[in-house]
């Protein structure tokens, strides 16, 4: 897959708080840095619009370059990019039609954050950051 999102759960009910892939149509939680999930977690709470909320939930859109580069050969990188645009903002339309705050953003975190949330900044890169909810909310 070109682009696949990282989950990053901080205070979903029923969810331990922890750092996910999507594997098929499940969560499947990856061995990750704590202290880097906090980092970028910090860096996304501002997009919601207070500094000191750490959002409920954080995608992250990790692009994999190589993968992108093949299936786009005839077009631009952007173009590839494009597809995390629009989940983005389905994600986005999802998130306010069941009125929780929610925010696109850029926040990308430092390489060795990336690398300490288990993505292989060699060949892959965050592209895209989605947050949902504060910690108060019922997500």
């Amino acid at each position: 897959m070109a682009v696949s999102p990282v989950v990053i759960v901080n205070s979903v009910a029923g969810i331990d708080g922890g750092v996910y892939v999507l594997d098929r149509r499940y969560l499947r939680e990856v061995g990750a840095d704590r202290q880097a999930m906090n980092v970028y977690s910090k860096l996304t709470g501002g997009s919601l619009g207070q500094r000191s909320m750490v959002p409920a939930v954080i995608v992250a859109l990790v692009c994999n370059w190589e993968a992108v580069a093949n299936s786009y050969q005839n077009c631009t990188l952007v173009t590839g990019l494009w597809d995390a645009g629009v989940l983005l903002q389905t994600m986005s339309l999802s998130a306010s039609s069941q009125e929780l705050p929610s925010c696109i953003s850029a926040v990308v975190p430092p390489t060795e954050v990336q690398a300490k949330l288990g993505i292989n900044t060699d060949t892959h890169g965050i592209v895209g950051t989605f947050t949902v909810g504060g910690a108060s909310d019922d997500v």
